[in-house]
């Protein structure tokens, strides 16, 4: 059935328990718990067609869904939302049923989305029509599929699996109502029992307004779910307020319908004195009852107050207390005020002492040992023979530590067994190093332990080595005392085994003397295990050996390893000193070899295996044989700037090499002399060309590396032959020099006009004379000098005086010319300085300041040293480097071959 409220009805939907529950409103949005997903309601319709459509538009009191279908074909248009995000699963189970306020111009379908159905059939109700906004309930009791005939599967309908709701309007609805269109507003939605909200109320037989009677000292429960109910079942907050304070309330101010509230009168009340308290229910949608409860209070004379007491003695002490410190000194009677009036009366006495209870004051001896507590109650009476509740006293007797002691009655022994001859406590044992576990029995009888403040039967006994030679362990068999003795290993000497007990900072107890002879041991090998790499020598050293672990029982001798068996797969090589190497080839896996030990004494250990795991190593790329000869050939018999390139091809260069695991190998060609100029392509081709002025010996270098980044290195030799250049002129073929008419004199040195690529020793000439004989020009060792004939002569202006000079090398093979003209010039009137003559090298190198270096011909520093140094030290260091290098000392260079 359909139930329909006012709008105003659902607007207390907000905050409601258990009636009523929102899910969303156009006022509020989403309700606390269930409701929509997001804030989208989307539209569909189940044809596409210009007559179906199904759109939604957001008014001020509601959300308008337009939906459109045909009357002629089957079509649906609806609008829907979620439970939650992809479609997940709410469960409704613990609602009854929708609320849901809105207008329709049309009947429609109310359908609840159900995640095990698939055919979109869900379980609804068709919602009818109506013009104004009111609330209607819909029970889910009344919730079912639409009948499609032999097409339905029919699914009950599910609180637990649910996904969604939809709003459909569909062609049959249309045919029905005669509408094409249908505009739904929704103003909200709710789930409970039904759509009414009561408010709480008072239990049948109740007065609002109630009245009792409060004697002083009572307590005044109130009930409250005897005085309130609520049709809903909702949940209730019950307040209290009270008009005064003669009336005390305990601490809590908020209760719920199960709680029990406490009232009572604060001490000595006027009589006839009232206090009213008011108790306000109200549920979840702030309806609310009332209660009032006025109390009449009533004085009556109160009992006195026996307060429990305490005291302290010493153990084995009298404790005397006066009546001023007595029980009565804290004990009280609100009726008077004080304790004047009041008489104490013991009402159970001690248990563990005894006691002279004298009204208030009290002796009491405790019982001799005795410590712990003891007590004794009593109550009081005052001047109007009202009775105290009892009161206790409690008396803490402090343990006063007394001492253990020993009484030997039978000084013997047993070992074995009981059966065993009797052995004198100070007589002892004597066993061999490393002897096997016994026991030592003591009758009970034998010895008597005693201590006042042990009160069990079981005496706390302890046993142990003075020095550790043997291990020691008490227990108790039969009744009487038990020592298993067992050996620690190889230890030896004279011991003592203590049987006592521990009494404060007093010990009592026997020792049994016991005494281990040496045996010799022989020294232990211990086995060991190491990793050892494939294809190669392994190495371990003296501090990783095999004797690292083995150790000698009897001391610190000296210990020797010796070979007894070699590995199977490898050789073993061992040192006495534990150290030991391992050759193996091509195998992988493990391999064992076996060593005893001798210590110094000349005993000899057991034989023991040592286990070598040889890894898996992978192998760099491996030359084939030959390789290095068969491209030697190509590359011997070079001589100093060579034209002809010099070419390997790549297939050539990849044959040279193969890799044992058939990785895939990436080439590599330097020269790391710089006599070569090297290059290598992708495809592992290598191309050689000259370096200018380079030659010596000096290698081709291919490198091959597999994916591993294991690489070899194939070691060319190549053979470059020196060859004699010429010598070069500084400067240009022909020289103009400008001096003034006479008076003058210039010196250049040979290094100043020429140079020697191969630094040979060049000796100059005048190869033609100055023709006018003007000009005289001569050569003074690695100098040559111009200057006038005779002071007579001397330079005319604009003539030329042309002298030409020839440097040979010192092989006499290789000459070049430069010509000198002299002319008037600029420099006339200026009187000439000699030229300072350029030093060779050996003598350059002796400056007391600078810097000599050696540079190779890509100018990269090879050596470098402080001025002065030898021409010894010069002639060393250009040794180390190949081919041509240049030579600067200061700022001063010389190439040198």
């Amino acid at each position: 059935m359909n139930v329909k409220l006012s709008i105003l009805a659902l607007a207390l939907f907000g905050g409601m328990a258990a009636a009523v529950t929102p899910v969303w409103s156009i006022t509020d949005g989403n309700g606390p718990d269930i409701h929509p997903y997001g804030k989208n309601w989307y539209p569909f319709v189940s044809i596409k067609d210009s007559t179906v459509s199904a759109d939604t538009a957001t008014l001020s009191n509601a959300r308008a869904l337009i939906l459109s279908v045909s009357k002629t074909k089957e079509s649906s248009a609806g609008v829907a939302f979620a439970w939650a995000k992809d479609d997940g699963i709410k469960d409704l189970s613990a609602y009854a049923g929708v609320c849901l306020t809105y207008t329709a111009s049309a009947p429609f379908r109310l359908d609840f989305k159900q995640s095990n159905i698939t055919d979109y059939n869900y379980n609804g109700v068709i919602v009818p029509a109506q013009s104004s906004f009111n609330t209607v309930y819909f029970p889910f009791s009344e919730f079912e599929q639409e009948d499609w005939g032999d097409d339905t599967n029919v699914k009950r309908f599910d609180l637990t699996k649910q996904t969604g709701v939809q709003f459909v309007y569909k062609k049959s609805l249309a045919v029905e109502s005669g509408k094409t269109g249908n505009t739904i507003k929704v103003s909200a939605i709710a789930f409970g029992s039904s759509c009414e909200n009561h408010a709480p109320s008072l239990k049948t037989g109740v007065k609002a307004n109630d009245a009792d009677n409060l004697l002083e000292g009572d307590v005044y429960e109130v009930v409250l779910k005897d005085i309130f109910e609520d049709e809903d079942g909702d949940e209730l907050n019950i307040t209290l307020a009270k008009d005064d304070s003669i009336v005390e309330i305990d601490a809590m101010r908020s209760y719920p319908l199960s709680g029990t509230v406490k009232l009572k009168s604060v001490p000595n009340p006027k009589t006839g004195s009232t206090s009213t308290i008011t108790f306000t229910a109200k549920d979840g949608a702030g309806l609310s009852a009332t209660y009032k409860l006025v109390l009449t209070l009533e004085d009556r004379k109160n009992a006195p107050v026996a307060v429990d007491d305490s005291y302290t003695v010493d153990e084995d002490s009298k404790l005397t207390v006066s009546s001023a410190k007595g029980v009565l000194r804290n004990d009280y009677d609100d009726d008077d005020g004080d304790n004047s009036g009041l008489t104490a009366t013991l009402d159970e006495t001690t248990s563990h002492g005894v006691l002279d209870f004298k009204g208030s004051g009290f002796t009491y001896t405790p019982d001799p040992d005795f410590y712990g507590e003891d007590t004794f109650t009593y109550h009081v009476t005052d001047g109007d023979l009202l009775d105290s509740e009892p009161a206790t006293v409690t008396i803490t007797v402090k343990n006063v530590e007394d001492p253990a002691t020993l009484t030997i009655n039978q000084p013997f022994f047993y070992v074995g067994s009981l059966d065993e001859d009797a052995i004198n406590f100070e007589d002892g044992v004597k066993v061999a190093e490393d002897f096997e576990d016994f026991d030592i029995f003591i009758p009970l009888g034998n010895l008597e332990f005693s201590d006042p403040d042990v009160l069990t039967p079981n005496f706390p006994l302890q046993v142990a080595s003075a020095k550790g030679v043997v291990n020691v362990a008490y227990t108790k068999v039969s009744g009487n005392h038990a020592i298993s003795v067992s050996a620690v290993p190889n230890a030896n000497g004279k011991d003592v085994i203590k049987l006592f007990t521990i009494d404060g900072k007093d010990t009592v107890g026997i020792d049994i003397p016991i005494e281990v002879e040496k045996v010799a041991d022989k020294p232990v090998a211990v086995a060991d295990a190491y990793d050892m790499a494939q294809d190669t020598v392994n190495a371990v050293s003296a501090k990783q050996g095999v004797l690292a672990n083995d150790f000698n029982p009897d001391g610190e001798s000296v210990l020797k390893a010796y070979l007894f068996e070699d590995a199977d797969e490898g050789k073993v090589k061992l040192a006495t000193d534990g150290s030991f190497t391992y050759e193996v080839g091509d195998f992988d896996g493990e391999d064992v070899f076996t060593y005893f030990v001798v210590n110094a004494e000349g005993d000899t250990s057991e034989v023991v295996a040592v286990t070598l795991t040889v890894k898996y190593r992978n192998r760099g790329p491996q030359v084939l044989a030959g390789v290095a000869d068969t491209a030697g050939n190509r590359v011997a018999g070079l001589k100093e700037d060579f034209n002809n390139s010099i070419m390997f091809k790549g297939v050539e260069v990849k044959s040279w090499f193969e890799d044992p695991e058939g990785d895939e190998i990436t080439l590599k060609a330097v020269n790391s002399d710089s006599l070569l100029n090297v290059t290598i392509n992708t495809l592992g081709a290598i191309t050689i060309k000259s370096v200018k002025n380079a030659c010596g010996e000096t290698t081709l270098d291919v490198i091959a590396t597999d994916t591993q980044k294991n690489s070899t290195t194939l070691s060319i030799p190549v053979s470059i032959t020196c060859v004699n250049d010429a010598p070069m002129r500084i400067g240009g073929a022909v020289d103009t020099v400008l001096e003034p008419p006479s008076g003058w004199r210039e010196a250049f040195y040979v290094f100043d006009v020429f140079e020697d690529p191969d630094d040979s020793v060049l000796t100059m000439s005048v190869s033609t004379p100055d023709k006018e004989k003007v000009v005289n020009a001569v050569v003074e060792g690695d100098s040559l000098i111009f200057q006038l004939f005779d002071e007579q002569r001397y330079l005319q202006n604009f003539v030329p005086y042309t002298v030409k000079v020839t440097a040979t090398d010192e092989a006499g093979e290789k000459a070049i010319a430069k010509t000198f003209i002299f002319m008037v010039g600029e420099k006339a009137g200026i009187q000439q300085v000699a030229t300072a003559t350029k030093l060779g090298w050996q003598g350059a190198i002796g400056a007391e300041r600078g810097m000599a270096a050696i540079f190779d011909m890509q100018g990269r520093v090879m050596w470098k040293h402080a001025l002065p140094v030898s021409e010894a030290q010069v002639r060393n260091a250009a040794a180390k480097v190949q081919g041509r290098k240049i030579l600067m000392v200061n700022k001063q260079t010389w190439t040198i071959k």
